[in-house]
């Protein structure tokens, strides 16, 4: 049982009656937790309920144990009435507790895992019901299974055929095995036409790279992600070594840069074995020396065929469909074939009509001898005009979020009201074009084809109406997204957004849209810091700039690209941008935009820790803006100069760019930014030496940024909170703190962040003798420090490194590790910090 998790559970158990600790500290990520959230009214009540639900199940093994502990901690009594009432001492009760602890801890990490496995069983679940897929599914299965078996695993087909339902079979069957270490699935975007153009040719605007494939591996694995491709291949490689994992790669063929994928397979494949699906043999582009198993994914034969027309025509209560004969049958699939997907549409066709006058409009307006997409073509335009009007705006709307949809989405982008709305998505679904889960969704295929032939237009009455319509929905989507009332996360809206952006710029000639987007989440994605996504609409937005000429829009576009640069430690590129948006800014005479520029080359010097000439970029931003810049920019700048001041221990000067970061941001009465200004106080009184005073600030400057939303302000408030309580030797309220501020920075995906925090755990844990948990967590955190170019958290670790070494009496290991963290601080210009080593190294001679 991981030592952590225990504590974890000690720490709910004895806060358990008190909200407040349970509503900032709670561990409210554990899965058993999730589960409850709907249905429940808070995330406390969830939180209780599951540690309820653990007491019960180790009631049933340690009845009268348990008994105590409940009494104490759950039903709040005092202790020297538990003790009298179960005839126990306080000593003996203290050994019960650690027990029961760990029972709950038992109970508590077992449920979890069960939670996993149903999560994962819902994300590979297959909708509708799968027909004639066990004579390849077994031996797949088999293939898998075996230690013997090929490391690729390729299922090839057309569309519409059925591999990514027969690889969620696959995943399925695996989900409740230990046979895997875990399952990984990336579906790169379907990209089977050119999108809006009405013609039924492959795209040239794929999204789908081979680095954005191995983000999402890596986000799965849970491997922070560096800036550069071949060193995350690096560490997706290590991990797939270490674990054998089944990954799953759909629709493999629409990535770009199919020559990249080399090596990406040659990373993962070996000991984890590699499912992907693809419409076309992939030989030419896969490893050379990599072995590779090909199940060819054909039409369902006849019965099969049958067996799934009978199912639908009773789910969909078609009888005449439901009831026909294998002769009556037979003709269908002289139509269709065995093309699972097109069978389904058929038998949305097939409702509310008679079978002679179903078979003969069917085969009526078919091409002789149609198949692959021209008979998916046919099918869909068929359904198409069977729609009603309400139904036909529905389904279009899906064309903008074919991920999936809210109910109040979809009615909003239809503008149909609510009996109109209900009306229209249960005739889909009798139609077959559309199902729900928890929310609604189309096959990608569908979305496919209303991109391209209804924009595209099949009827002239129509050609009009539909591409304003795509407009229409677009701005409709911008407002929804952009409204106070939507749930503002990642998850949430972000793949939304960046789709439209790059919509807006590639298909709607909406490039203004496009902008106001931009820059209207761009504050948003500098508190979520989640910026590989984010980066492609950047680039979007930009070329959208250039297309209407707004240079001014340009210069603020290509700092935040560069920012994005910056959150991903690609320094060089982030200069190279934050340059470029100088240059323009001098060329059209733009104070405010010099002064911003320069404020970004101030960050991204930080960045590297080069504090001097990270000072000079921002003095000078602030000298420049002052008489234009807004307030909140203004305020930015001040509190960066005082950071950095508070750096090199320039204490006056520091608390004088706070007061004036706390003028502008009060002017403005942004409590948000106040809180930052008043953050970076305690920071300073902190440095000083007034720790309490320090901590009561962070203590309340935390709670605005959750409530805010500021989580990354949050995380290094709980980080300083963690370092300051070390200081004062308060080392559990310490561990609590800076463990808070590492789950909110891994969340984040904040690499520099996440470093230091585990930097700081390492001091605490060589404070506390902890040597076992320090040496473990050591290496890691060189490796991801050096990765992202942070030479003052490897000082601070060769500092760590170098009290470790003393304690073993390592004099000499002690003496090197110091100073070579000495030479790292000097070389960026941290003499305090520097003096701090010299009397460490000057005390070995004592």
């Amino acid at each position: 049982m991981d030592e952590g998790f225990v504590e974890e559970v000690d720490e709910v158990v004895k806060n358990y009656r008190q909200a407040e600790f349970l509503n900032k500290h709670g561990p409210t990520h554990w899965p058993c937790v999730q589960a409850r959230k709907g249905r429940t009214a808070t995330d406390i009540e969830a939180l209780r309920q599951a540690i309820r639900y653990a007491c019960d199940r180790v009631a049933q093994r340690f009845p009268e144990e348990i008994a105590a502990i409940y009494a104490r901690y759950i039903n709040g009594q005092e202790l020297n009435d538990v003790l009298v009432h179960h005839h126990v001492s306080e000593a003996t009760f203290y050994r019960l507790r650690t027990r029961m602890i760990y029972e709950l801890a038992v109970e508590l990490a077992a449920e979890n895992r069960r939670v996993r496995r149903s999560m994962r069983y819902a994300h590979f679940f297959t909708t509708p019901h799968t027909f004639g897929t066990a004579e390849t599914l077994h031996p797949l299965i088999a293939e898998l299974r075996s230690v013997e078996g090929a490391p690729l695993v390729l299922l090839e087909g057309m569309g519409g055929l059925g591999k990514t339902t027969l690889a969620r079979l696959v995943a399925q069957t695996f989900v409740d095995d230990d046979h895997f270490a875990g399952i990984l699935w990336v579906s790169a975007q379907q990209v089977l036409f050119d999108h809006w153009s009405g013609q039924q040719r492959e795209t040239q605007h794929a999204t789908g790279t081979v680095g954005e494939v191995a983000r999402e591996l890596a986000q799965q694995l849970e491997i922070e992600i560096p800036g550069d491709l071949p060193t995350l291949l690096t560490e997706i490689r290590m991990q797939c070594q270490q674990q054998s994992y089944l990954i799953f790669l759909d629709n493999i063929e629409t990535v770009t840069q199919m020559e990249a994928l080399v090596s990406l397979l040659e990373a993962i494949a070996g000991h984890s074995r590699v499912v992907l699906t693809a419409r076309e043999r992939l030989s030419a582009v896969l490893p050379v020396g990599l072995q590779r198993q090909y199940f060819r994914i054909d039409e369902l034969p006849p019965a099969a065929s049958y067996a799934l027309l009978r199912n639908a025509g009773t789910q969909l209560q078609a009888t005449t469909l439901a009831r026909a004969s294998d002769e009556e049958l037979a003709q269908v699939y002289a139509i269709t074939g065995g093309n699972p997907l097109a069978l389904w549409l058929v038998a949305g066709q097939a409702w509310g009509n008679g079978w002679d006058s179903f078979i003969q409009e069917l085969a009526s307006g078919c091409t002789p001898g149609s198949e692959g997409y021209a008979l998916y073509d046919y099918l869909y335009r068929r359904s198409w005009q069977q729609l009603s009007a309400g139904a036909r705006e529905v389904l279009f709307a899906m064309h903008r979020c074919a991920g999936g949809a809210s109910a109040a989405l979809l009615r909003t982008l239809s503008g149909l009201t609510s009996p109109a709305f209900e009306g229209a998505t249960k005739e889909l679904q009798q139609r077959m074009l559309m199902f729900f889960d928890d929310c609604y969704h189309i096959h990608q295929l569908t979305a496919s084809f209303l991109r391209t032939e209804v924009v595209g237009s099949w009827g002239r009455e129509e050609h009009d109406y539909f591409p304003v319509r795509a407009r229409e929905m677009a701005a409709l989507h911008a407002k929804w997204l952009m409204s106070d009332r939507l749930e503002h996360t990642p998850e949430a809206i972000l793949v939304q957004v960046v789709d439209l952006i790059k919509d807006c710029v590639q298909y709607l000639d909406r490039p203004d849209l496009a902008i106001t987007l931009a820059l209207h989440f761009q504050p948003s994605l500098e508190r979520w810091a989640t910026w590989g996504l984010w980066s492609t609409a950047l680039d979007a937005a930009l070329t959208a700039s250039r297309q209407i000429a707004e240079p001014l829009t340009e210069i603020r576009l290509l700092n935040h690209r560069s920012e994005a640069h910056r959150g991903c430690h690609q320094y060089e590129q982030a200069s190279t941008l934050a340059l470029q948006a100088l240059d323009l800014a001098h060329a059209h005479h733009q104070t405010e935009l010099i002064a911003m520029s320069l404020n970004q080359l101030g960050r991204i010097a930080y960045g590297q820790d080069q504090l001097n000439l990270a000072r000079e970029y921002w003095e000078q931003a602030y000298r420049i803006g002052e008489g234009t810049c807004s307030a909140i920019e203004l305020g930015r700048m001040t509190v960066n100069v005082a950071v950095v001041a508070i750096d090199q221990r320039q204490f006056e000067e520091a608390e004088q760019y706070i007061n004036l970061a706390m003028h502008y941001f009060q002017r403005v009465g942004d409590r948000g930014w106040v809180a930052i200004a008043r953050s970076t106080s305690a920071t300073l009184r902190y440095v000083q030496g007034q720790t309490w005073d320090a901590i009561r600030v962070w203590l309340a400057t935390s709670e605005i940024f959750q409530a805010t939303g500021n989580q990354h302000a949050q995380a290094s408030d709980e980080h300083a909170l963690g370092c300051a309580l070390l200081r004062l030797g308060e080392w559990d309220a310490a561990r609590e703190h800076l463990l808070t501020a590492m789950s909110i920075f891994e969340r984040l995906g904040s690499l520099v962040d996440k470093v230091s925090t585990m930097s700081s755990l390492i001091r605490l844990y060589v404070s506390m003798g902890k040597w076992e948990q320090a040496e473990a967590m050591m290496p890691e955190a060189r490796k991801l420090a050096f990765m992202a170019d942070k030479p003052l958290v490897v000082a601070e670790l060769d500092v760590e490194a170098g009290r470790m070494l003393l304690t073993r009496a390592d004099i000499a290991g002690a003496r090197q590790a110091w100073e070579r963290g000495q030479a790292l601080q000097q070389g960026v210009g941290a003499w305090e910090a520097a003096r701090n080593t010299q009397a460490l190294i000057d005390s070995l001679s004592q």
